[in-house]
């Protein structure tokens, strides 16, 4: 995935902490707990996400929903008492790393930069250390991958044309990741060529074109808009 795809780049802190009610060390991610949701990606998104260890032992970062790509590790220092900073070069994963990954080797004091699109569902999904104690304690969060379903903004208006014109059917929709696919008496189209002589293009767009109509394109038209949290059909409209 080409680094400038990354709409947003997220820090987590892999490190103990501790917990006073119980009196021992914590593993977690960036100081959190299971309950505490502070990601929410975007569905259709790419983001870039940062796993800064800050212990000494390497931890198996495993995010569920998606596939990963490693870019690179890079040193780091602490300043400051809490603040992280790079030290070095950025320094590109070995060829036995270069694949798609479900799990990524945070290395210590380190930062190990992926990336990764959040795509196909909606919904919760949980990221964590795959050492069993780690995600034990803490170290497994959750986060949340957004969607809107599709609404209808404007839409379609029937049409009359004459014969050798060009009818044009738009529809105006909002939501996340929008698809498609133009309907006539509820058979769906394909661009192309049409029996009655005319061609179609736009079948699954938000504009739909028939050049050259014949009477065979006299129906009725409607557009199904779907994305991963949901689905609507407009009302069928007209071409006469």
């Amino acid at each position: 995935i080409p680094e400038p795809h990354s709409i947003l780049s997220r820090e987590f802190r892999l490190q103990q902490v501790f917990e006073p009610t119980c009196g021992y060390d914590m593993w977690t991610i960036n100081g959190l707990a299971w309950d505490d949701v502070t990601e929410f990606p975007r569905i259709g998104t790419t983001e870039i996400w940062s796993f800064a260890n800050l212990s000494t032992i390497t931890h198996p970062m495993h995010v569920h929903l998606v596939q990963m790509q490693i870019l690179d590790r890079q040193d780091f220092v602490i300043q400051g008492g809490n603040q992280i900073v790079p030290v070095g070069p950025r320094v590109a994963p070995p060829p036995g790393e270069a694949g798609w990954k479900d799990t990524v080797q945070a290395r210590p004091q380190q930062i190990t930069r992926v990336i990764m699109k959040f795509d196909g569902f909606a919904g919760v999904f949980p990221y964590h250390c795959h050492i069993l104690e780690h995600e034990d304690h803490e170290m497994m969060r959750k986060f949340e991958v957004l969607c809107d379903p599709p609404s209808i903004v404007s839409p379609p208006q029937a049409l009359t044309v004459n014969e050798n014109a060009t009818a044009q059917f738009n529809v105006g929709a909002a939501g996340d990741v929008l698809a498609y696919q133009w309907k006539r008496n509820n058979i769906n189209l394909s661009n192309g060529p049409q029996p009655g002589g005319s061609v179609v293009s736009g079948a699954t767009t938000a504009t739909l074109t028939i050049t050259t109509p014949d009477p065979r394109d006299n129906a009725a038209y409607t557009c199904a808009i779907t994305n991963p949290c949901g689905n609507l059909t407009t009302t069928p409209v007209n071409l006469i």
